[in-house]
């Protein structure tokens, strides 16, 4: 695993991370760098196996996790000895990385819980959600309704908690934004973004492989 967890509490998780390629690499990590969803992404170029990187991430505002992408860069082809990418990985880099073109790219997402003794259930810590290898020959998840949202998630009762799993401070979505993005896998779609009410995301809680915002690691909103 290239993430390791060095501090947690309920407002951020402190991360490091490594080269477990093998070989020197470019690397951008983008986190949630402020309270309204906003995020930060860095480029380390040439980042060796001995390298070590320190982030803090700030964790959303009702449930205890945050969400790490991690893309891995090779512009170099034709040596075998150092090609560790292959031709096909053309995983999509934010604009706001600044990456160079035509470039092989993996992109690796990680959900990191902020509460050092409650993890979420049916997660590991560092579990990795999604890997641009088996991902990007799938098709884009487009912004779906709430209707078909509520189909799919077979109109799960919500939780008896106050607070609903995600809230719009984190990932605000609708032409008043005043709805919020969720990530739902079904094995019908795959992973697919929807925007919908603060109360219908309570669905998620019954799923393991949901999360609050739009759908990362290979799917996107359109």
């Amino acid at each position: 695993m290239p993430i390791t967890i060095t501090l947690q509490n309920t407002s951020h998780v402190e991360f490091e991370v490594e080269n477990t390629f093998g070989a020197n690499i470019t690397i951008f990590t983008e986190r949630h760098s402020g309270r309204f969803g906003e995020t930060e992404c860095l480029q380390d170029e040439n980042f060796g196996t001995e390298d070590l990187l320190t982030f803090t991430a700030d964790c959303m505002h009702n449930v205890p996790i945050s969400i790490v992408n991690l893309w891995v860069m090779e512009c170099v082809v034709g040596e075998p000895d150092y090609q560790y990418l292959q031709s096909g990985d053309k995983a999509e880099i934010p604009e706001c990385c600044h990456a160079e073109e035509n470039c092989n790219v993996v992109q690796y997402t990680f959900k990191l819980p902020c509460n050092a003794t409650v993890c979420p259930e049916s997660e590991t810590p560092q579990r990795r959600l999604a890997d641009a290898h088996s991902l990007i020959s799938e098709k884009k998840a487009e912004v779906a309704s709430t209707a078909e949202f509520e189909e799919l998630t077979g109109h799960a009762d919500p939780s008896d908690v106050d607070d609903h799993f995600c809230v719009i401070e984190d990932y605000p979505c609708g032409t008043s934004l005043d709805k919020v993005h969720v990530c739902h896998y079904s094995a019908r779609d795959g992973y697919k973004t929807f925007c919908v009410p603060e109360a219908d995301s309570d669905a998620l809680r019954f799923y393991p492989k949901d999360y609050c915002g739009p759908c990362v690691g290979g799917y996107s909103n359109a």
